[in-house]
């Protein structure tokens, strides 16, 4: 199985949950969605955690390189925090 597929497959879920405008989502939904992701991600290992974060802060260099800082370039670097892990 492709592990970093799986992470970054994650990792963009959360980012759709958060940055997605109203008009794509309702607040709502992407709220509970988000809530529902991140109570499921409380069952990793503090190592798998780490793991998941350095993935998603991968993310955001690769984008920031591409993009410069956007929204979703610090919603990467700092998903730990959208996910209840600070």
């Amino acid at each position: 199985m492709n592990h970093q597929a799986l992470l970054r497959a994650v990792v963009e879920s959360a980012a759709f949950y958060e940055l997605s405008s109203d008009h794509v989502i309702d607040p709502d939904v992407a709220v509970a969605q988000l809530e529902q992701l991140s109570a499921i991600l409380q069952e990793l290992g503090s190592s798998e955690r780490q793991e998941l974060i350095r993935c998603a802060r991968e993310m955001a260099a690769a984008e920031a390189l591409r993009s410069g800082q956007t929204p979703r370039v610090e919603f990467l670097s700092s998903i730990g925090d959208a996910l209840g892990w600070s």
